[in-house]
């Protein structure tokens, strides 16, 4: 049965147009992207404290300060400066961002071994980016007395998405020539 129903999908795209195949293409991009976004939803209804990566995230987060010279303290998942108290949030972990990535990878028409590279690498890499987002808010606000609120939903809120956009098609452009 399941080569029967192969068979009609290819008799199907042999009946295509180049036009056409572009478009099944995307659809088949996107239906992959939406069948991969279900985890996600059910992550997200779950509410789930991811407790121990945002410790992670602060605890990293005060060791880079500290490194630039700003004194930070750093309890459970808060970081605390001398104007400052920043709440490492589960949203603040960018699990979300990381999520995206995979996805986005994920739905691609790649081989599996290219794709679990670029998952571990775009996870891997939101995650460090992630880090620098907190770190450079906190030292902005510190230095430079810019607001907090600002610096995250303009600067670094819209940041993340762009970086997520840009290393997917980085990698898709570029990432054969690398591996």
């Amino acid at each position: 049965m399941i080569e029967r129903i192969l068979d009609r999908k290819k008799e199907f795209e042999g009946r295509m147009d180049k036009k056409q195949k572009q478009l099944y293409k995307v659809l088949k991009f996107f239906l992959k992207l939406v069948i991969l976004s279900v985890p996600f939803y059910i992550i997200l209804s779950l509410e789930l404290n991811l407790l121990w990566l945002r410790r992670v995230n602060a605890g990293i987060v005060g060791q880079i300060l500290a490194l630039i010279g700003i004194e930070t303290e750093v309890y459970l998942n808060w970081v605390f400066t001398e104007s400052l108290s920043l709440d490492v949030s589960r949203d603040s972990t960018a699990w979300k961002s990381m999520f995206a990535v995979a996805a986005l990878v994920l739905a691609t028409e790649k081989t599996i071994d290219y794709k679990l590279k670029g998952v571990i690498i775009g996870v891997l890499s939101v995650f460090m980016v992630n880090l620098l987002r907190i770190s450079s808010m906190v030292f902005m606000v510190e230095v430079f007395q810019i607001g907090y609120e600002f610096i995250h939903t303009f600067l670094w809120r819209w940041g993340l998405t762009f970086y997520i956009l840009i290393f997917w098609i980085s990698w898709l452009k570029y990432g054969e020539k690398i591996s």
